[in-house]
């Protein structure tokens, strides 16, 4: 019997130790319902930067460190906070020379789950020495805008469609509406989803869409993700 539980207790172990967890309204979004550890993953679109922030929250929040390498000021970590990264998870080298870069990224790799960084002056040959390392040390690399060198087993792409909060011309903008996708050779087909990028409270939340009794045309709300 306990062999038994065992063997049906395995695999959903397995499964968590292969992915990183990400926020619950971007997890039915990846395939394997997180980041799966030893790959590399491009941020792309009108949102990278959001879409960075919003990939490290989860892991930063479940415990793992979060390396920040060669962002400059670009990265701010009050932005960082109000996407619910754990700050107190997060080693930062803001400043590297591009020389120095392809080292500096693969002894961060050694010391952290998580690591993001831009793929500028990366070049392919050492790009391909930081993925293996990376997959011998199940880490995950996130890479900001043009990947350089880097060839990214996962694309994460978050497109503006409309923002809320503005009525005629004044208020606050309080939402962002995005199409979320995620595609690449390491996806079996492109998935997408339409999310509040952020929502009111900060951080990601489903698109939930109602049907006006009135009108019988959907009409959208805001939805916590839980």
């Amino acid at each position: 019997m306990a062999q038994g539980l065992a063997d049906r207790v395995r695999p959903l172990s397995l499964a968590r130790e292969r992915v990183l967890p990400v926020h619950s309204a971007l997890a039915e979004v990846f395939p394997e319902g997180g980041l799966r550890r030893g790959t590399v993953v491009g941020c792309q679109g009108q949102a990278a930067w959001s879409t960075a922030l919003a990939l490290a929250a989860g892991p930063a929040q479940a415990g793992s460190w979060v390396g920040l390498v060669g962002l400059g000021s670009r990265w701010g970590l009050s932005a960082a906070a109000e996407w619910g990264v754990a700050l107190d998870r997060v080693l930062s080298v803001p400043t590297v020379e591009t020389a120095q870069l392809p080292t500096v990224l693969a002894a961060v790799a050694d010391g952290v789950d998580l690591v993001v960084t831009t793929g500028a002056g990366v070049r392919a040959g050492d790009a391909r020495r930081i993925a293996t390392r990376l997959g011998q040390r199940g880490g995950v690399l996130l890479v900001l805008g043009d990947p350089g060198g880097f060839v990214p087993d996962v694309v994460c792409s978050a497109v503006t469609t409309s923002w809320t909060g503005l009525h005629g011309g004044c208020g606050r903008l309080t939402a962002r509406r995005v199409r979320f996708e995620v595609s690449g050779r390491r996806v079996d087909r492109p998935r997408h989803a339409d999310l509040w990028f952020p929502g009111p409270a900060g951080t990601p939340s489903r698109v939930q869409t109602e049907v006006d009794s009135n009108t019988r045309r959907p009409s959208v709300r805001l939805a916590s993700a839980g």
